[in-house]
Parts: structure tokens; sequence; C-alpha cells
């Protein structure tokens, strides 16, 4: 008991500090809300427009790809049609198809334009 009583005695001696509480209120206006949500339509409006944007010049990749693939199928079409001719005829004339003028550039053209066909639509397709 005794501890009790030197204790109560020593906090007496201590300086009394008066706690207040107080209320604190926080409000975010209305203009600043009204700003922040027009900016955020804002950004909305922008990636919608981008999202349509992008999906329109896929549709056309999509398209130029189709229209160069048809293409070169008919190119493809002429060259082999051509080249089973001239073959057939080289045969029964007996005549080698590398002695034929304009065989082997012939040859060189196609496989040529095959490639850069190849190289055309890969490019394109990293735009898919």
């Amino acid at each position: 008991m005794k501890t009790s009583q030197n204790l109560n005695k020593i906090i007496s001696k201590l300086p009394k500090t008066e706690l207040k509480v107080e209320k604190v209120e926080l409000n975010i206006s209305d203009d600043a809300k009204k700003k922040m949500f027009k900016a955020i339509e804002t950004i909305y409006r922008n990636g919608e427009n981008l999202f349509d944007e992008l999906e329109n010049n896929g549709k056309r990749v999509k398209n130029q790809i189709t229209s160069i693939e048809k293409s070169f199928g008919k190119a493809q079409n002429i060259y082999l049609d051509l080249d089973k001719t001239v073959t057939k005829a080289a045969g029964e004339l007996g005549v080698a198809l590398n002695d034929i003028p304009g065989y082997e550039s012939f040859i060189k053209s196609y496989f040529f334009i095959d490639g850069k066909k190849s190289e055309i639509i890969d490019n394109l397709k990293k735009y898919l």
C-alpha cells in the first residue's frame, strides 16, 4: 500500500497537461471533384478513340495482306503455267531450260518477288 501512496504522490507532483480532442473535417470541394472527373473522362475518350483507330488500322492491314496474297497468287499462276509450258516445249525440242534466253532471269525474278512478298507480309503482321 505504501507503494501506491508513493506512486500517487509522485504523480501528483508531475505537471498537469490538458489534452484536447478536436474534430477535424476534411472536405474535397465539388470543383476539385469535377476537374478530376473531367480529366478522367478526357483520358477515357482519348483511349477509346485510340482503340478505334488501332482496330481500323488492323482491318486495313489485314485487307492489305489479303490483297498482296491475291496479287501474288495471280503472279504465281502465271509463273507455274509458263514454267510448265516452257519445260514441256524444251523437253520436246531437246533444249536445256537454262539455254532458253531469259528463262533463268524469269525464275530468279519469281523467287525474288516471292521473297519480297513474304517480307512485306511479315512486316505488316507486326502491326496486327
